[in-house]
């Protein structure tokens, strides 16, 4: 049986969507959270939680808990959550190629990654809004950049 390549955005575009939404934010957007959803069902996903667990016993019932990667407590599986140490859209490696089109090779070769951990949801808060304030930061001194050099006449 032959494998054939899909190309994300042809195949988008022979469907019945209309081209204008196929290259949008929320096509984007959708696409990206659908992937997120795939992943927290592989193999990576669930063997980051099993390298961190603990069977316990508790009213005659053995329940299962995960430590946090980074304030070391132990947790029961809702109050916890699978983080990329390395987040999978960072600043520095921007997933927008030079033809302004979304770089989905890069996306998912960061998303399916076993550069992971186990952190409380309290951590993984922490540690997202810190991520999304240099992120947004970055963003700002790029463009402020990029202003300065049309300014002066470069570019």
């Amino acid at each position: 049986m032959a494998i054939r390549k899909v190309s994300l955005q042809s195949d988008l575009r022979d469907a019945v969507l209309p081209s204008a939404w196929v290259e949008s934010q929320d096509c984007v957007q959708f696409i990206r959270n659908a992937l997120r959803r795939a992943f927290s069902r592989t193999r990576c996903y669930s063997s980051a939680r099993n390298t961190v667990r603990r069977e316990i016993t508790v009213a005659n019932r053995r329940r299962i808990q995960y430590s946090c990667n980074h304030c070391n407590k132990w947790f029961f599986r809702a109050d916890t959550q699978v983080d990329h140490i390395q987040p999978v859209e960072d600043v520095a490696h921007e997933m927008v190629r030079a033809d302004g089109k979304f770089d989905w090779n890069r996306f998912i070769d960061r998303l399916f990654t076993t550069n992971l951990q186990v952190l409380c949801k309290s951590c993984h808060s922490a540690k997202s809004t810190a991520e999304n304030a240099h992120r947004k930061a970055m963003k700002k001194a790029n463009k402020l950049a990029k202003v300065g050099q049309y300014d002066r006449g470069t570019k």
